[in-house]
């Protein structure tokens, strides 16, 4: 046996004994002992899983600073709060998204850790999300979390009627024009894919080629979120894998296209994640939400 097994490993490939060699990469942010937020204009969460930086577009209005809560937690003692007011005149859009896995900076596992278009190894997301007493209905898009293409070059894509970036895979909110449960007790989601045939939202449902599934959150509950995705190469278009789970049931087994290439379209061969608040601007819509139990993982 201890024969075959040494034959086994001379025959194997030098890539499939690379990757043995390379240590897995995570992150695990739950907001406790000790946790705090730093900056106004940039607020920095650190935590003892590690610090992230905050995005704040133009024209957005927080309703108060993001805060580490004890306000029911899914994991006591503390979780992380965020809340967006109405929006300030002539915004294009109004974001602040926490950057949980970047796409250029330094990241565990250093580059081994790095998500790339084409490296076929899976990556595992996992949190919970709550969302706050008095969220406002978005009257257009708004998502909470996303794995996102950046576009480098943005001239190759001037003549499109979308951009090759942005969003890959996505946790949004439907809008006030798209609901079927009208209570005020609930607000429903979609969980969304995008590539170049599938990159708008016309009914938030089954209907669009974007929608992997529709569901609903009470206002005020804790839901667990679990994602795992797989990126692979493509010069045309790269292809992929999702798995989503709803409090440990399985709502969504993906095989098919994600993303976009860079090769085509100048889009950027890494991802990054990030969770937060990103909204076209509504001038009176008002939405907190909080995260727990925040987790990445990308086994070796």
């Amino acid at each position: 046996m201890l024969r075959m097994f040494a034959i086994g490993l001379a025959a194997g490939s030098c890539q499939t004994l690379a990757l043995a060699q390379q240590p897995s990469a995570e992150r695990l942010l739950n907001f406790d002992d000790g946790a705090k937020v730093e900056g106004r204009k940039l607020p920095k969460v650190i935590t003892p899983g590690g610090s992230i930086d905050a995005t704040i577009d133009p024209g957005t209005r927080l309703d108060g600073a993001p805060q580490i809560s004890s306000s029911r937690c899914y994991s006591p003692p503390k979780c992380l709060r965020l809340s967006m007011a109405p929006s300030a005149p002539n915004s294009k859009k109004n974001k602040i998204l926490f950057n949980i896995w970047s796409h250029h900076k330094k990241v565990p596992g250093g580059q081994n850790g790095i998500i790339r278009i084409n490296d076929g190894r899976v990556t595992n997301v996992s949190f919970a999300m709550k969302l706050g007493a008095g969220y406002s209905t978005p009257i257009h898009n708004l998502l909470h979390f996303q794995v996102s293409q950046t576009l480098p070059d943005k001239s190759r894509s001037a003549k499109m009627d979308y951009v090759p970036a942005g969003p890959i895979i996505s946790l949004n909110m439907v809008p006030k024009s798209r609901r079927a449960d009208k209570s005020s007790q609930y607000q429903e989601f979609v969980l969304s894919v995008r590539y170049p045939g599938a990159n708008k939202f016309r009914y938030y449902d089954r209907r669009d080629k974007t929608v992997l599934y529709r569901g609903k959150m009470k206002i005020g509950e804790w839901y667990r979120f679990d994602l795992s995705f797989a990126l692979k190469g493509g010069n045309d278009q790269p292809q992929g894998n999702i798995r989503f789970r709803v409090n440990g049931d399985q709502k969504v087994n993906y095989n098919g296209p994600i993303g976009f290439s860079p090769k085509k379209y100048g889009s950027s061969d890494t991802v990054g994640i990030d969770l937060g608040i990103y909204r076209t601007p509504d001038k009176s819509g008002r939405q907190s939400v909080y995260f727990d139990d925040v987790k990445v993982v990308r086994p070796r």
